[in-house]
């Protein structure tokens, strides 16, 4: 049983992501705004597979210094991520800072193309590419729950399949932005650092959890 725990908190940045797609499936007709989201259930699952893959069997690829370094897959992860949940929150097309979330996304591309070019290396982790990517986000979801707040929106909540993602996207955010900031420095102290990412996990299996409630209230839409 402990075994079993392990291995499942271990591979939780990739089974989690499952339960979300099984409600997508299940539901047959869905609203366009959704894309997003189930374009990057996709996709992470295929990027999280294979980084625990990486690290489980430390797999050394020509490219890494070292074996079982996913650091690279991460920062794709953390790109891809973001640009999704722009795309998400852009399309909501709120009036509320409209410009400021596409001048958001034109900052995040700014920082990457700098970041990678003149100082990090983009195969080893960037815990500065991941906290600014979950800060820009956290803007984000701030600037929702001001125009709701503004507009009454929040209310009847649980038929906003919007209000659901949005939330499991804050949480998430919240927990990790220390996490990713500070885990450079952390990862120097091995037990630690692992007990750490399990907080990550965790979280992202909150993420999931909200993601499939937010599937699941696009069905009366």
């Amino acid at each position: 049983m402990r075994e079993f725990l392990q291995q499942s908190i271990g591979w939780a940045e990739v089974w989690p992501l499952f339960i979300p797609l099984i409600f997508f499936i299940g539901i047959r007709r869905h609203t366009i705004s959704i894309t997003p989201i189930f374009i990057y259930i996709l996709v992470a699952i295929g990027l999280n597979f294979a980084q625990n893959y990486i690290q489980k069997y430390s797999i050394k690829l020509s490219f890494t210094s070292q074996p079982g370094n996913n650091g690279f897959i991460y920062n794709i992860h953390s790109i891809f991520r973001f640009f999704c949940f722009s795309w998400f929150f852009i399309q909501l097309k709120q009036p509320f800072l409209y410009l400021l979330k596409k001048i958001f996304l034109l900052i995040f591309i700014v920082f990457i193309i700098i970041n990678f070019w003149h100082d990090e290396s983009f195969v080893d982790f960037s815990s500065r590419t991941l906290a600014v990517e979950s800060a820009l986000l956290l803007f984000y979801c701030l600037i929702y729950y001001f125009n709701s707040l503004q507009h009454n929106e929040l209310i009847p909540y649980a038929k906003q399949f919007e209000f659901w993602i949005i939330t499991g996207i804050s949480i998430f955010m919240v927990v990790v932005f220390p996490i990713y900031l500070f885990y450079k420095h952390l990862s120097s102290y091995q037990q630690f650092a692992r007990q750490i990412w399990n907080i990550h996990n965790f979280a992202y299996i909150v993420l999931c959890c909200f993601f499939a409630k937010g599937i699941y209230a696009t069905k009366n839409m």
